[in-house]
């Protein structure tokens, strides 16, 4: 896999090939050749002492520069992804992980223009531009970070973690209902995916007369109840599961109340 995406380019070093050190004219026979004088500066070179010789393929060093980003871009790149898809798994999302996760895509996407740029001078120096373009890795990394950041950013993981929490999500409701269904029922919720959820906040239970949500009418949010989940929003908020099984879907534009499916949504509440 690291080959197919930076296969690097290659100069062929032709040992009868070289030329002085000192002023670039060519030496008869390459290393092979018998020791004499430079044609051009004067200088004595004995082939078999190093310093005296230098090959026209360039240093590794350039050589190098020439190589297509490779399975250690990517492989961090993968990481990356994966933070933001956890972060925004949840409702509300982790903002700091959002954070940092994309800043982690940003910097690698810099560091992978920057390399861009030099190989482009360095191969454009030396005329192999056109094979060094041909490098799989300089398209496929920049197009593997964007799928996936637009994958992770998207609202995929919410409803994967949804599908995995719903039964959970589901016995706390009938619980929740068993009990009379007010905002002073209290049912236990073992998250097991989402650490620190225990049970219905009494400061969102009680909010859903619509004081709290953010442009839902007080009718909407009558006889349901919300789960928040720790350390997600921003600054005042906090992201919260919606059980509302008298909001009608579609009544309440997406970005104010996402519909998971059934009688759950995800939104935000004022935390104060």
């Amino acid at each position: 896999m690291s080959r197919w995406l930076s296969p690097g380019v290659h100069f062929k070093d032709d040992p009868q090939v070289r030329v002085c050190a000192r002023c670039g004219y060519p030496f008869p026979g390459g290393q092979h050749g018998a020791p004499a004088a430079c044609s051009e500066c004067g200088t004595y070179i004995d082939p078999t002492k190093a310093g005296l010789l230098r090959s026209l393929a360039p240093a590794m060093m350039l050589q190098r520069a020439l190589r297509a980003p490779g399975l250690w871009s990517m492989g961090l790149i993968a990481l990356c992804a994966c933070a933001l898809a956890i972060a925004q798994a949840v409702p509300g999302g982790y903002t700091l992980w959002s954070i940092a996760a994309m800043a982690g895509i940003v910097v690698m996407m810099l560091i992978v223009g920057i390399r861009l740029l030099m190989a482009l001078i360095v191969a454009r120096n030396l005329r192999r531009v056109r094979d060094m373009l041909r490098q799989r890795g300089w398209w496929a990394v920049p197009s593997f970070a964007m799928i996936a950041t637009v994958l992770a950013a998207s609202p995929l993981p919410i409803h994967v973690l949804f599908r995995l929490e719903r039964p959970r999500l589901d016995a706390a409701a009938a619980a929740w209902i068993a009990q009379g269904g007010t905002a002073t029922s209290t049912v236990q919720l073992d998250f097991l995916l989402i650490p620190g959820v225990s049970q219905p906040d009494p400061s969102l239970v009680e909010p859903l007369s619509g004081r709290a949500t953010y442009g839902v009418q007080p009718a909407s949010l009558a006889g349901g109840f919300g789960f928040a989940v720790p350390n997600t929003g921003f600054i005042f908020d906090r992201g919260v599961y919606y059980y509302l099984p008298n909001l009608l879907p579609g009544s309440v534009p997406n970005h104010v109340l996402r519909h998971l499916g059934g009688p759950w949504y995800s939104g935000q509440a004022v935390d104060m």
